[in-house]
């Protein structure tokens, strides 16, 4: 075994090793966690308020033991380059085209024409 090494010498971890351990864990944990907030914004689109640009449409399928439905979504770019994909109903679905842009404020969403960047009449 490796000369000097505790583990190998059949001594038991010192209670530094122990910690070094349990910070480890906790670092990858949290380092983790924020990884996976982060991407969970990006593709839900959590933001409350945003303007973007409609880069594509997108239906896909969620299956669940009550049966499967149908989610559109809407993915958005904005001026900064961030893309996520953003739910919406089928009306609005139905309405929005590549190349328009999108505004949310507070709890309203709005398809602005991509030359005036107005809202479209509704």
């Amino acid at each position: 075994m490796l000369e000097g090494s505790k583990f190998g010498s059949g001594k038991l971890p010192t209670v530094v090793d122990r910690a070094l351990l349990v910070l480890t864990a906790i670092i990858l944990s949290l380092g983790t966690f924020l990884f996976l907030r982060q991407c969970s914004s990006e593709v839900m689109g959590n933001r409350k308020n945003f303007s973007g640009k409609i880069i594509e449409k997108r239906v896909s399928v969620d299956e669940t033991k009550q049966g499967s439905k149908f989610v559109n979504s809407l993915l958005v770019e904005e001026e900064s380059g961030r893309r996520f994909y953003l739910p919406v109903t089928d009306e609005m679905y139905k309405r929005a085209e590549v190349g328009m842009w999108i505004r949310r404020d507070k709890n309203s969403v709005y398809l602005l024409d991509s030359l005036q960047q107005q809202p479209s009449p509704q």
